[in-house]
Order: C-alpha cells, then sequence, then structure tokens
C-alpha cells in the first residue's frame, strides 16, 4: 500500500487547503462528495458529463451488438468498476495539481514514513 501524507498549501490571500495523498474511497464511490467541498465544482460537473455520456454510449453500442442481458451487464458493471477505481487512484493527485495551478504554495507536508520493509 502506498505511502499517505498530509500537505497543507496556502495562496497568496492566506487561504489555506490541506491535501491527502494516497487512494480517496469517497472519490471512489461517490465524486461530487469529495469534489465539492474541495471547490472542484467544474471538474465535478465535467466529471458528471463525461461519465454520463461515456456510459450512454456503451449501453448502445452493447445493445447494437444485441449482446444477452446477462452479457450486457456485466461488462457495464466491470466499466462502472473500473471508473470506480481511477476515480479513487487520481482524485488526489488531480486535487495537488489544481491546488499548485491556482497559485497554492507548499507550505507543510508530514514527512514519509521512515524504514518501511519493502
Amino acid at each position: 500500500m502506498a505511502d499517505r501524507y498530509y500537505s497543507i498549501y496556502a495562496d497568496r490571500s492566506g487561504c489555506l487547503a490541506m491535501h491527502r495523498s494516497g487512494f480517496s474511497w469517497i472519490a471512489a464511490l461517490y465524486p461530487p462528495l469529495w469534489a465539492v467541498p474541495r471547490r472542484l465544482w467544474l471538474a465535478c460537473l465535467g466529471w458528471l458529463a463525461i461519465s454520463l455520456s461515456a456510459k450512454a454510449l456503451l449501453l448502445a453500442l452493447l445493445f447494437h451488438l444485441a449482446l444477452t442481458g446477462r452479457d450486457i451487464f456485466g461488462i457495464y458493471l466491470g466499466a462502472i468498476l473500473i471508473e470506480c477505481w481511477v476515480l479513487g487512484r487520481f482524485a488526489n493527485s488531480f486535487h495537488r495539481w489544481w491546488l499548485q495551478r491556482h497559485g497554492y504554495v507548499l507550505i507543510a507536508a508530514t514527512p514519509p514514513a521512515q524504514g518501511a520493509a519493502a
């Protein structure tokens, strides 16, 4: 399992933002609950538009291929699980990138764990 650490970022006006590295279960299971408190409304709306469009296209393609209901369900469930993993894996990295892009500067961070056996 990857090391988790916490960081604090500040912008020029003194606003602080806390960032946590690692996998985010809340982003994987319910992305709006992760994105809105971090002021990532546009990212949340973008995810919603892309997710709904991709799922609609996938379902249209699967029905066009005339697969059985069980096959369609399995492929659709697999696509949803992959989406959840990708969101959980990259949500905190996206948040860090967003903070840096909007002028936030790292002011404090917890050091990575020392002496972890590989």
